[in-house]
């Protein structure tokens, strides 16, 4: 059997992040490779830096810090958890350049993963190791991305070079947006093909049958997941559980959190964030795996986007001809107010996975 390394955001204490990995282990795994997910830490993801990194060294960045503690300890325990249970991880971990040189990663093939690992502003610069830069140049050893993201329209200027560099050693490049294909031709001349996230890429089904049989509440709710702080969004979440008769539910991911509108669930394991929005009769969200996991599971939402890294969800709505879900104000429109026709919607879906299975399928084979 053929093995794969594969290097993602899978450390990044949140759903979507450990979620798209487990997804990507998944869809390799059904595709016949031994996958080996590269325990690789940022410097804020590190046992130390986990819990003592300040990316501005001032009072107001500490006091922050000491104000998270208590969410961050919740969100270790439930997502390394999850990592340690579910992710087949290196048995080394790697938190530089020399971790590499001095435990070699051994793979038939080498593959950056999903999410945002291009993105420098999320990342704080250039993280070479998402480009695979541990992995010997040349064309002997085969290099992938598979749904790899930039997170925005643009890079850097004076990145440019140094990504280029990077990204001719590739064999493929499959990316997650429309939008970062036409970046990749523009900007550096590569041809790349565009995928769905891998949490779309696997069916309803496979999530259901992920999350259990567990019932979180047996009344009607409007979930909220909200990862920007946003008062009309704050505003819109009530006055739509109200006109719903429905009880406002609000996924919490920090303690801080709390002092929002709505019943709090705070941080959940990663099986019941599935199935709370698998029983949501609406859920309200700016995330944009929580609209890969409503549009997987056929639920009604409504999509605020935040003010910055909203192309990925204007790229996937736009997709499935769903961008009037996209809340401008705090009214609805005729149209909005209709409820989303899945039987369409599922019909572009699952052509595009066909279609999208069988670009993963001719890379791998080749």
């Amino acid at each position: 059997m053929k093995k794969i390394a594969i290097i993602t955001l899978h450390a990044v204490k949140n759903y979507g992040s450990v979620l798209q990995t487990y997804a990507t282990q998944k869809i390799f795994e059904d595709m016949g490779y031994e996958v080996s997910v590269i325990d690789y830490r940022r410097p804020w993801e590190t046992t130390w830096g986990y819990w003592f990194y300040l990316p501005e060294r001032n009072i107001k960045n500490f006091f922050r810090q000491l104000v998270y503690f208590p969410s961050k300890i919740k969100q270790k325990i439930v997502f390394e958890h999850f990592l340690h249970c579910y992710i087949h991880l290196t048995n080394e971990t790697y938190c530089s350049n020399k971790d590499f040189i001095k435990n070699p990663v051994i793979a038939d093939l080498y593959c950056t993963g999903s999410d945002q690992v291009w993105n420098s502003g999320w990342n704080r610069g250039l993280i070479t190791p998402y480009f695979l830069s541990f992995v010997p140049p040349g064309k002997k050893l085969k290099k992938i991305s598979y749904a790899s993201s930039f997170g925005n329209e643009n890079v850097q200027q004076e990145e440019v070079k140094q990504i280029k560099a990077f990204l001719d050693d590739y064999h493929y490049i499959t990316l997650r947006e429309k939008s970062s294909v036409k970046l990749l031709k523009e900007k550096f001349n590569l041809k790349s093909y565009e995928v769905f996230d891998p949490t779309l890429q696997l069916t309803g089904n496979f999530w259901r049958k992920f999350s259990g049989k567990k019932i979180i509440s047996k009344e009607n709710y409007i979930l909220v997941i909200q990862l920007n702080r946003n008062s009309d969004f704050d505003s819109f979440s009530i006055n739509f559980a109200k006109s719903k008769n429905a009880r406002l539910v609000r996924l919490c991911l920090r303690f801080d959190q709390i002092i929002q509108p709505g019943k709090h669930i705070f941080i959940p394991n990663v099986q019941e964030y599935v199935k709370l929005i698998d029983q949501a009769k609406f859920v309200l969200t700016d995330s944009f795996h929580a609209i890969s996991f409503c549009l997987n599971l056929n639920k009604q939402f409504y999509c605020y986007y935040p003010k910055k890294n909203s192309m990925r969800l204007k790229n996937i709505l736009k997709l499935v001809d769903l961008e009037h879900r996209v809340i401008t104000n705090n009214t609805l429109n005729k149209k909005q107010l209709e409820n989303i026709d899945y039987a369409r919607v599922m019909h572009i879906i699952e052509h595009k996975r066909e279609e999208y299975f069988k670009v993963i399928r001719k890379i791998l084979d080749d």
